[in-house]
């Protein structure tokens, strides 16, 4: 099960826990843990066909930093422009109302 998480909204704060997932997280090839990386950092992984992909910055304000669909052949992938310093991140697959699991954090730093 994956870790909980605070999400901000302005005058709250809520701590949400991940429920068991219908479908496992999106897998996740580039960024990976403690790397580093430029100012453009490459997303890209495999998930369902026809899902999409979406990440998130820790704490979250619930808006994703980049979203892609995974493509017929199950692969996903897209960039996003992070300013320097170290970055935290997570990711999910949807599909209408259904939503996976959280991925693993993935802590990493932009030059």
């Amino acid at each position: 099960m994956a870790s909980k998480i605070d999400v901000y909204i302005p005058g709250t704060k809520k701590t949400l826990e991940p429920t068991e997932p219908r479908v496992p997280a999106p897998e996740v090839t580039t960024p990976v843990s403690g790397g580093t990386y430029a100012k453009s950092v490459d997303f890209e992984g495999t998930g369902y066909v026809g899902w999409s992909v979406s990440f998130y910055v820790i704490p979250t304000d619930g808006h994703p930093i980049g979203q892609a669909s995974v493509d017929a052949q199950g692969h996903w992938k897209f960039s996003v422009e992070m300013n320097p310093g170290t970055h935290e991140v997570f990711g999910v697959q949807r599909n209408n109302r259904e939503t996976s699991n959280w991925t693993p954090f993935i802590e990493f730093n932009v030059t």
